[in-house]
Order: structure tokens, then C-alpha cells, then sequence
């Protein structure tokens, strides 16, 4: 009776057992104990005397270093390529109204620019925009190629997710460009640092339902 009491109430079958043999010092019922604490706690499972007690070690603190792993390890870069935003591609001789007018309607928060055949030479933000803008310069007089870094941050399809986070935290960068492997300069797609964080969150509760399950 009061093991099964205990085992119930208390959601803790195993230190059941044990408490209860150690005080009578009797293990010839260990075997029954073991069936009527198992089903006490089936029958009580929604119901505890620990009103904080969490469901499973998953989500205790006491236990948040045993699960301290990184979830983007292993996954490459294309497995997000559907989530990738479409590059805004400036050309380099493309001068400051008509790049105005261009990124107009753009959804991407940087600007690859781009050479004659295609290929990324630098890029800029809108922060850029901004500075130029605040400058006593004719805009007409600046072009693309003025305003681009020429230092890009870029990963690749074959990159893992992890070491993109750590490139965009590095940097504290919004998006960074995927370009092609075997094509260092063409620009694939933009990856923001919002998708990489979305991405983390639906991989942490996957595991999270897996391992309570």
C-alpha cells in the first residue's frame, strides 16, 4: 500500500522500490511491488504532489547540459535552398536612382553586385544606401561598384548550417549569399539569419517530441 501510494502520487516508480525495501528490509516482494507501483503510476500519471515537476528530463533544468547539443550539426546549406530568398543582383556600373528604383519592391535586406557576366564582385545594405545618401554627393554620379564591400561573406550549398550561424553571428549579418561551388562568384540564392533560427526551433521540438515518445 504505500509503495504503491508513493509510486502514484509521486510519479517515481524506481525510488519507490527502493525507498520502500530499504526501510522494511525486505526484498521477497520485490516482484509485486514492482507491478502495483507501475500500474499506480499509470493511474496517476497526470496527477503529483510536485506541482513544478516536469514531464521528462527533457525539460528540466537540472538537465538542460545533457541535452546541450548542437542541433544544426550536419545539415548542409541546401537542405534550406526552397527557403532561400532570390537574389537582388545589382550591376556594377548601375547608378544610385536606378538602384533605388530597383531594390524598391525587393525582399532581401543585401545587394549582391554583380560584373557583365553575372559574377558577384561585392555587395552593400541598405545601411550603405543610407550613408551615400547622407553624403553632399550628386547620386547620379555614384554607382553600384562605388558602394559595395568588396570583402563578402559567402557559404556555400555544401556548408553546414552550423558554420553559416556562426559566419552571420560573427559578422552580425541578416543574410549572407549562397554561391555555387565550382562557381565561387555566381550567387545561388540569399540565406537570412531568420530561416537558420526558424530552422533550429522545428529541430529542437522534433527531438524534443522524439525523446518523449
Amino acid at each position: 500500500g504505500m509503495a504503491g501510494f508513493f509510486a502514484g502520487v509521486a510519479n517515481a516508480p524506481i525510488a519507490t522500490l527502493i525507498m520502500v525495501s530499504e526501510l522494511t528490509g525486505n526484498y521477497s516482494l520485490l516482484a509485486p511491488l514492482m507491478l502495483v507501483c507501475v500500474i499506480a503510476m499509470l493511474v496517476m500519471r497526470k496527477n503529483t504532489i510536485y506541482e513544478q515537476q516536469v514531464p521528462c528530463r527533457f525539460d528540466s533544468p537540472a538537465h538542460l547540459g545533457d541535452f546541450v547539443i548542437d542541433i544544426l550539426e550536419g545539415i548542409q546549406v541546401k537542405t534550406l535552398s526552397r527557403k532561400g530568398k532570390k537574389p537582388t543582383l545589382i550591376p556594377e556600373e548601375m547608378t544610385l536612382p536606378e538602384i533605388l528604383n530597383k531594390i524598391a519592391p525587393a525582399k532581401t535586406t543585401y545587394y549582391p553586385v554583380v560584373n557583365s557576366e553575372g559574377l558577384m564582385t561585392g555587395i552593400f545594405s541598405m545601411t550603405d544606401i543610407r550613408r551615400i545618401l547622407n553624403d553632399d554627393i550628386p547620386p547620379t554620379l555614384v554607382i553600384a561598384g562605388d558602394i559595395a564591400t568588396r570583402n563578402v561573406i559567402t557559404a556555400t550549398p555544401e556548408d553546414q548550417l552550423t558554420d553559416v550561424m556562426k559566419k552571420l553571428t560573427a559578422r552580425n549579418l541578416d543574410e549572407i549569399p549562397v554561391v555555387d561551388t565550382e562557381i565561387p562568384h555566381k550567387v545561388l540564392y540569399m540565406m537570412s539569419r531568420r530561416t537558420l533560427l526558424a530552422h533550429y526551433a522545428e529541430q529542437m521540438e522534433k527531438t524534443k517530441r522524439d525523446y518523449q515518445e
